[in-house]
């Protein structure tokens, strides 16, 4: 079962429940691969923690047709994108990465937004609208590999969204160095998937269209005790603990079954 496919318990609902829906099935699907990590299961395990309502929200923000390049933390967004939670869990226990029309996890190093360049360019090559999202954090900022790739977009005009998620750890916004970058860079709320879905949204068609590369960086500093998303459908009175737990019951099952399924081999 894909997250995609469970009830929300309400009648049309929109954008924001769907993704608090994923948000959910996200920490769910972390603290089961956590437990595995600590059981020695997983060959390795790097915790989206925060990132997920970036990761989430950006993913929301792309069509069908799109493609997402990250590592294997950011599987946040590949649920957004339809991915099953058997599949996630077998490139989990299996240590290899998570590929499909719609996102490819391409585990740890320098270089994931490189890849994102080159499978930009190869659409274009096509003559493909495919705009191609990228995320990467501090580390790769650090390095330098993405503010590598950052330019190099820029210099051939290659449709990629590049998200930085995760926390700055003390390291400034990368509006700090956007006419270095020669890209426009726009600070984000890391706890706020709405408008990064927004801003994706309405970035997306300029970007298809060749208008170059853009960077959001949403990495986090400190955050409310509650994400913005969820404050919103509370506030609207949308979200009680009852729903919440009638949702949370739905995702642990389908998680369960596919836990079932990965344990007992191939189908």
């Amino acid at each position: 079962m894909s997250v995609a496919s469970i009830s929300l318990g309400r009648e049309g609902a929109g954008p924001l429940l769907e993704l608090v829906r994923f948000q959910l099935a996200a920490r769910a699907l972390e603290e089961l691969l956590e437990r595995w990590w600590r059981a020695g299961r997983v060959p390795r395990f790097d915790p989206p923690g925060r990132a997920r309502t970036a990761q989430i929200g950006a993913a929301m923000g792309l069509t069908p047709d799109d493609l997402i390049v990250g590592g294997r933390r950011d599987f946040p967004a590949s649920i957004a994108r339809g991915h099953r939670f058997r599949a996630i869990l077998r490139a989990a226990v299996g240590g290899e990465p998570l590929g499909g029309a719609a996102a490819e996890l391409i585990g740890r190093g320098p270089g994931r937004a490189s890849v994102a360049v080159g499978r930009a360019l190869a659409a274009r090559l096509q003559q493909s609208e495919r705009v191609v999202l990228s995320f990467f954090g501090t580390a790769a900022v650090r390095d330098g590999s993405a503010l590598g790739a950052i330019r190099a977009a820029r210099d051939v005009n290659a449709p990629v969204i590049f998200v930085a998620r995760g926390p700055l750890s003390g390291d400034p916004p990368l509006t700090h160095i956007d006419a270095a970058l020669g890209v426009n860079v726009k600070v984000m709320l890391a706890d706020d998937g709405t408008e990064l879905r927004r801003a994706v949204v309405n970035t997306r068609p300029r970007v298809a269209q060749g208008g170059g590369p853009v960077v959001f960086d949403a990495r986090f500093g400190e955050s409310p005790a509650v994400a913005r998303d969820t404050q919103r459908l509370q506030s609207a009175g949308q979200l009680s603990a009852e729903f919440e737990r009638a949702v949370n019951d739905e995702i642990r099952a389908a998680l369960w079954e596919a836990r079932n399924l990965v344990e007992g081999g191939p189908s």
